[in-house]
Parts: structure tokens; C-alpha cells; sequence
């Protein structure tokens, strides 16, 4: 058993959280957890995101994940 987080980065488009259509927004978050990192499958991470975009009123579709360095790049205001 470990401690491990997975930091996930991602762009949304056309979300009225950035500021509706035309608009893109980045965002990061992680999951933080307490046993295997094997026991995190794709359709978990799958999952993730798209409970992520219902919480937060956009469609999963309009969301695509990035790289830490991509993120930093777009956020360093």
C-alpha cells in the first residue's frame, strides 16, 4: 500500500464558469488516494471527469486533458 495523488489538467471550452461561448478555462485537480496506483483504471479516470464536469454545469465533451507544463503555460497570470 502507498500514498499517491494523481494530478489531473485539463482545458475546458465554451464553459459559463470561463465565460460561455468562445470562452476556454483551465483547471487542475487530483485524486489522492491510499492503496495500489494500479487500482485506478481508465474508465475510474473516465469517470472522474466527467463527474467533474456535471458538478461544475459543462459538458464532459468540451474538456480535454493537458500537460502539467501545457496548464502552467496558460495559468501563469
Amino acid at each position: 500500500m502507498i500514498n499517491f495523488s494523481i494530478v489531473f489538467y485539463f482545458e475546458i471550452k465554451d464553459a459559463d464558469i470561463y465565460g460561455g461561448k468562445g470562452s476556454t478555462g483551465y483547471m487542475s485537480t487530483s485524486i489522492d488516494g491510499l492503496h495500489s496506483i494500479d487500482d485506478v483504471t481508465d474508465q475510474q479516470i473516465i469517470n472522474y471527469k466527467i463527474c467533474i464536469a456535471k458538478t461544475l454545469g459543462f459538458d464532459a465533451e468540451k474538456m480535454r486533458f493537458i500537460t502539467k507544463n501545457e496548464y502552467e503555460a496558460n495559468t501563469e497570470d
